[in-house]
């Protein structure tokens, strides 16, 4: 019984795309194929994210060339990625003004080898998978839907679908 629980681990893990694991998260690109959205992540920028920020990323929706801009925080004693999507914020926004362009906050997760874990942070291996929990609902009622005119709403998962760092 466990040598057929090592090889179906071991198969499981070959099963893993390669891509995942030669590409850091900070250079993966995340697709939806169904919806036409793309998640893609860069470097943290210390510029715009002072020492708080573990990832940056931008959500793509398709046919326009607007970007939702997101980041992730672990705040004080946060134990979980807390990730936030912004559009139409002035820079620099005072906090008033960044909550209501923030159209989407929730705790990312990613998906890969089997398992769900919490976002890995920008130089980790980039997992198979990411979820935004609630964002296809949240973006559904949002203003960003009326203001980007955009007719498909994204779902939550995303999966890998190449490294801009390669």
């Amino acid at each position: 019984m466990r040598w057929a629980l090592a090889i179906a681990a071991l198969i499981a893990g070959a099963a893993q795309p390669v891509l995942a694991l030669e590409c850091l998260l900070r250079d993966a690109v995340y697709i939806q194929p169904e919806t036409g959205y793309s998640l893609a992540f860069v470097p943290v920028d210390p510029e715009r994210h002072p020492m708080q920020a573990s990832n940056a990323f931008a959500l793509v929706p398709p046919g326009t060339e607007a970007k939702l801009l997101g980041d992730v925080v672990w705040g004080n004693g946060e134990s979980r990625p807390l990730g936030a999507l912004r559009y139409g914020c002035p820079d620099p926004a005072s906090y008033e003004a960044e909550r209501a362009c923030t159209h989407w906050q929730g705790v990312i997760y990613s998906f890969g080898a089997g398992e769900v874990r919490l976002l890995p942070a920008e130089d980790q291996p980039a997992p198979e998978q990411i979820l935004l929990p609630n964002l296809g609902q949240v973006l559904r009622y949002s203003q960003v839907l009326f203001d980007l005119r955009l007719g498909e709403i994204p779902w939550d998962v995303f999966r890998i679908e190449r490294c801009n760092g390669q």
